[in-house]
């Protein structure tokens, strides 16, 4: 695959949910015999009927570093990528305990941590490796904080303990491509809002803004061409990305008509 990604004169990222185990079942013995969550079941969380590595466990930390020590070390990659699950989403605080307490502080801080040490180790490898994230769209609502968005979704920073900015502003990430998955009208989340937001906070830093985008959901994907015209509206955006592939595929929403006008060539989905 980066073969023939690298023919074609692309870049091949590879993706990864760093703390999933699994998605629907908790029975470790299930596992391969020499999955690393069945052979330390102390390292995994259960929660919702599915399995995640605890992102507060040091040796957790250390096995992600590993993990993508031996990506980057084996294979030429162009960039690692990390989704937008870290903890698993409204994962409960211990009761007495706030979302700007002690142990949610010290949750965010274990993943800061795990993004400090990953960067640290792609660039001591292979520097020229890129190192991303695809965060949900919203960090903050200016209702919890006013350096945050004017939308009223969840929050990544109190609903998977993720502090986006903290990474932008420390340098840890070359670039960030928030998840900005609604239509130019959404009530609580609009489109352009958000990406107005994004663009705010990259500026003046050194990480690179892409936006990602939701072609799987049929509204999003009948206005992707308004969409992408929003994005240039802003010199900070470098692009988009979409999800997904099989949606270019399958045409949803006529969008390959609009990705041929917009970007003015011929989006051939025949030659797979």
């Amino acid at each position: 695959m980066i073969t023939e990604t690298h023919k074609r004169d692309m870049e091949f990222h590879a993706w990864l949910n760093p703390y999933r185990i699994t998605t629907s079942g908790t029975d470790l013995d299930k596992l391969y015999k020499l999955n690393p969550a069945r052979l330390n079941p102390s390292w995994v969380l259960s929660y919702e009927d599915a399995l995640f590595y605890n992102p507060e466990n040091p040796e957790v930390i250390k096995y992600i570093a590993t993990t993508v020590f031996e990506i980057v070390k084996k294979y030429y990659v162009d960039g690692i990528h990390f989704d937008d699950y870290f903890y698993p989403y409204n994962y409960p605080l211990p009761k007495g305990e706030n979302r700007e307490g002690n142990v949610a502080n010290k949750r965010r801080e274990a993943v800061n941590d795990m993004m400090r040490l990953v960067n640290k180790v792609i660039k001591s490898t292979r520097e020229c490796v890129q190192f991303g994230v695809s965060p949900f769209g919203v960090w903050k609502n200016k209702s919890s904080d006013s350096r945050g968005s004017d939308t009223k979704n969840l929050e990544s920073y109190y609903d998977v303990y993720a502090d986006t900015l903290t990474w932008i502003e420390e340098g840890i990430i070359d670039y960030v491509a928030p998840q900005i998955y609604w239509s130019i009208d959404n009530k609580t989340s609009a489109y352009e809002t958000s990406v107005n937001w994004w663009s705010d906070i990259v500026r003046g830093s050194d990480v690179r803004l892409y936006i990602g985008q939701n072609i799987g959901n049929i509204d999003i994907a009948k206005e992707i061409e308004k969409q992408i015209n929003i994005n240039r509206d802003y010199c900070e955006v470098e692009g988009s990305i979409f999800f997904s592939m099989i949606d270019i595929e399958e045409d949803t929403g006529n969008v390959v008509e609009q990705l041929n006008k917009v970007y003015s060539c011929k989006v051939n989905i025949a030659n797979k």
